[in-house]
């Protein structure tokens, strides 16, 4: 078991140091590994809700009372979980519309956060826009999707 003392005073070697440095920097780097991939997910998530969404409303399936619904039920369903509000619904569904038929860009909008996405989306109206604010926000994933 595992000592509760107060934690030892004695000086690390500058070898030691340098070894706690790196495992310093390994856990930084998959921590931060570990955001990408849950951003990635969250992202590809919103995507297909919007998709649904966009889908159902155009085959003229579903109106904007059903997206309401939608989002009471999630509530009910999944209590605690945020983010799935009408309003939410319908950004997703905006996010989708907007990056679905621009092939250059969908790979790099994986890779920001929602946040990012939303405020993109809030702030542009133009194709032109929005791809810029993406090149600004990740210029080496607007890069690997020109290539």
């Amino acid at each position: 078991m595992p000592s509760r003392s107060k934690p030892s005073t004695l000086r690390a070697t500058k070898q030691d140091e340098a070894t706690f440095s790196e495992v310093v920097r390994l856990i930084a780097a998959s921590r931060e590994r570990a955001f990408q991939a849950v951003n990635t997910e969250l992202i590809d998530l919103y995507w297909q809700v919007g998709g649904i969404i966009s889908r159902k409303i155009e085959a003229a399936e579903w109106g904007d009372g059903v997206v309401e619904g939608l989002a009471a039920y999630i509530a009910k369903t999944q209590p605690g979980l945020r983010g799935f509000t009408r309003a939410n619904l319908f950004r997703m569904r905006q996010f989708y519309e907007i990056y679905q038929a621009d092939e250059k860009v969908v790979p790099p909008v994986r890779q920001l956060p929602w946040s990012h996405h939303l405020n993109i989306l809030g702030q542009s109206k133009r194709p032109e826009e929005r791809e810029f604010y993406l090149r600004l926000a990740n210029p080496r994933a607007m890069e690997q999707a020109r290539a």
